[in-house]
């Protein structure tokens, strides 16, 4: 960050400063030479001065970031990833199955001890209850619709 040591300096700090301190310094001088909020004639280039400051250090900042996620993407493999690729297709598989089992395994009991919790419930019974009744009301529905009628002139006279 010393490159942009002149940059630093027209915000009025060390090259060392955090990004928190650039920003906070920005906002400072921005309002301090604004040419809305300042009348002086050299206030309007004091401005730009800052303004592309603060764009030069944001940017830097910007750029050494993508640069240090690229090289910790190009590091070297972990050993987990070298263990990988040194096992066999069918070792990976049956691995692969293993790891499956044991969370199907996992989620099996949470839903269980889920499914004990809403039976020890208050609202189990009435679950049930409303289950049996909607089950009881389709079946008369259903009957109703199926039993054959006569009717005449839109009126139903006996049924069939």
């Amino acid at each position: 960050m010393h490159r942009f040591a002149k940059a630093y300096e027209i915000l009025e700090l060390t090259p060392d400063a955090s990004l928190e301190q650039v920003k906070k310094a920005y906002r400072r001088l921005a309002l301090r030479y604004h040419p809305d909020l300042n009348s002086r004639k050299d206030a309007h280039e004091k401005f730009l001065h800052v303004q592309k400051a603060y764009e030069i250090i944001l940017e830097t900042d910007k750029n050494w970031t993508e640069e240090e996620m690229i090289e910790k993407k190009e590091a070297p493999m972990s050993s987990r990833d070298r263990d990988r690729r040194k096992m066999s297709r069918e070792e990976a598989i049956r691995r692969g199955r293993e790891t499956a089992k044991r969370f199907e395994a996992i989620r099996m009991q949470r839903d269980a001890k889920q499914f004990a919790r809403f039976k020890a419930s208050i609202y189990y019974p009435w679950t049930m209850a409303m289950s049996y009744f909607s089950l009881v009301m389709f079946s008369l529905i259903l009957i109703d619709a199926f039993i054959v009628t006569r009717t005449h002139h839109g009126y139903v006279v006996d049924k069939q």
